[in-house]
């Protein structure tokens, strides 16, 4: 991962970026990067909506932790419902 400006928050299995107001009446703005990104593909979209008044949250999505045959779609859905649920996004 590339050097980004941002905080890492540790829950659980979870590493996370978040910003902006902690205001559980708001909607929170989840982003994910891509399987070959990380989190600086969102220093200037965290930037932005924060600035906004968005609550942004960017998870560390564990591409490189799973077994290769374990590294696709329905493995990563599955890693960012257990991030939401566990972070109580819904």
């Amino acid at each position: 991962m590339h050097d980004t400006p941002f905080y890492i928050h540790e829950t659980g299995p979870f590493r996370y970026n978040e910003e902006g107001p902690d205001d559980p009446h708001l909607p929170p703005v989840v982003l994910l990067h891509g399987m070959l990104g990380d989190l600086s593909n969102w220093v200037d979209t965290v930037e932005a909506l924060s600035d906004k008044g968005h609550r942004v949250l960017a998870p560390i999505l564990p591409v490189y932790d799973f077994p290769l045959s374990e590294t696709g779609v329905p493995r990563l859905t599955e890693y960012v419902r257990d991030f939401i649920d566990t972070l109580e996004l819904d």
